[in-house]
């Protein structure tokens, strides 16, 4: 039976993050394999970092007013940092939260694996280059910290 044909709650489908994903898939469910496969390379040691990219409609109420929105499910010191090497590189508003439902980065930390959860603004797509110098942003921070 193809992976993608076998029953499995909408979450574990939409939503690989949460902890339903984890455990209550049926196994070789969609979910439980990309779960599975993150897991393991986590489990390797080669990975440094973590990071769970999402993105958000443009009138989303709380996140509405950001570019850019940082999850930690609590305090670190690496957070901030990355919240001003974005703001920095051209103009982003970003934002810091703490908590969310996102058990693929409570697992990562589990593990001694660092990891944030980014979440993007799609009022990013208009072609203005902001969602591609956050990237890059993101990517030479990750470089510069953790590679």
């Amino acid at each position: 039976m193809p992976k993608s044909s076998i029953r499995c709650p909408l979450k574990c489908v939409s939503d690989l993050n949460r902890r339903s994903a984890r455990h209550g898939c049926p196994e070789g469910a969609v979910g439980s394999d990309f779960r599975d496969r993150v897991r393991a390379h986590l489990r390797s040691g080669r990975a440094a970092f973590l990071v769970d990219a999402h993105s958000y409609p443009a009138r989303h109420g709380e996140w509405g007013a950001y570019d850019v929105v940082l999850i930690e499910d609590s305090p670190t010191r690496y957070v901030p940092d990355l919240a001003r090497a974005l703001t920095e590189s051209g103009g982003l508003r970003v934002a810091t939260f703490e908590g969310g439902d996102n058990d693929v980065h409570a697992e990562a930390r589990e593990m001694g694996v660092r990891s944030v959860l980014v979440e993007w603004n799609e009022s990013l797509l208009d072609g203005s280059g902001r969602l591609e110098r956050s990237v890059r942003a993101l990517a030479e921070w990750l470089i510069d910290n953790y590679l």
